[in-house]
């Protein structure tokens, strides 16, 4: 069938040529899909509707997000966006993002990167040459990162299933991987969110604590710095 493309000036050229710059073509429009897909869910986040991972692709939590999006703002929740709603969710989104004043930092010793809500936890101190915790005056919310380990795989499950059956707090979510895991818990009226990311030279985890009373505005915080939470291959204490 390519053969019998009308190619023009391009017929002469060899056709592994046309088929990779085709092939370029769709692989960059993919990419821009994947891309907005992926502002998308951000925005989703900040808005308070998609409480999952940014990963670029659309499918049922995605569509759920937007049609609850779409109700809370008075629209048919079609599960579709129309320019003027799109436009709209990223005013709103922004709007929500800079109230929180979200922040990116990075560790200079170890390389994590994490976002944080500056407007939250406005004050910050150092816990040593790895960690890092912002927090209120009256800390009631805060934000701590630690680099340890390194851990086998056993020893980092271990971890988990300590965090995860605490009987001292109600687990509300959790989740095990070889090499991260996720446990949200409450302690009387204070929620927590505690992610690990394992390599091979060592384990950077954070803990999120806020008031229970303040879950409009955390919850959303919670879900954006578990996607931001980024842990190079490299990193050792």
């Amino acid at each position: 069938m390519l053969a019998r493309l009308p190619l023009g000036r391009n017929a002469t050229r060899p056709l592994f040529l046309i088929v990779a710059v085709l092939t370029t073509l769709v692989a960059d429009a993919d990419a821009a899909a994947q891309n907005n897909a992926a502002r998308l869910q951000w925005d989703l986040i900040w808005t308070g509707h998609y409480e999952a991972t940014v990963d670029g692709r659309i499918g049922p939590a995605t569509q759920r997000a937007i049609r609850s999006y779409q109700s809370a703002a008075g629209m048919l929740p079609s599960g579709e966006l129309s320019q003027a709603q799109r436009k709209q969710l990223t005013a709103d989104a922004a709007a929500a993002e800079a109230k929180a004043g979200w922040t990116i930092y990075q560790n200079p010793v170890a390389g994590y990167r994490i976002g944080y809500p500056a407007a939250l936890l406005p004050l910050s101190r150092s816990l040593g040459p790895t960690g890092q915790e912002f927090y209120r005056g009256d800390m009631s919310a805060n934000l701590a990162m630690l680099v340890t380990g390194p851990d086998s795989e056993a020893a980092f499950r271990a971890s988990f299933d300590k965090i995860a059956t605490d009987e001292s707090h109600i687990t509300v979510y959790k989740i095990f991987r070889p090499n991260w895991f996720v446990v949200s818990f409450l302690i009387n009226d204070s929620g927590y969110y505690v992610m690990s990311r394992r390599k091979a030279g060592a384990t950077a985890s954070y803990v999120l604590r806020w008031p229970k009373s303040e879950d409009r505005s955390f919850r959303p915080v919670a879900t954006a710095i578990a996607n931001s939470f980024h842990v190079p291959a490299n990193i050792a204490r």
